[in-house]
């Protein structure tokens, strides 16, 4: 996770980065539940690099390695 989303981490490891065991079956959506993000909080998803929907986030099961990026939208000019 980037920026000010690092508070949300469940275990310290990494700088920015955590693994987190999920059961068989699991989904973004359940993943991202795990983190307990505030719903508040804007955020981006990127599943091994590639950008998701938040509408696919329920469909989208997860495989082994799959490699999630949480990061908050980035503004400038």
């Amino acid at each position: 996770m980037l920026g000010d989303l690092r508070q949300y981490l469940p275990v310290k490891g990494k700088f920015d980065q955590c693994k987190l065991e999920v059961p068989p079956e699991s989904t973004v959506d359940s993943a991202l539940q795990r983190l307990r993000l505030p719903d508040n909080k804007p955020y981006i998803v990127l599943l091994n690099g590639a950008l998701q929907q938040e509408s696919d986030y329920s469909s989208t099961n997860l495989q082994t390695d799959d490699e999630i990026t949480v990061f908050p939208p980035i503004k400038g000019g």
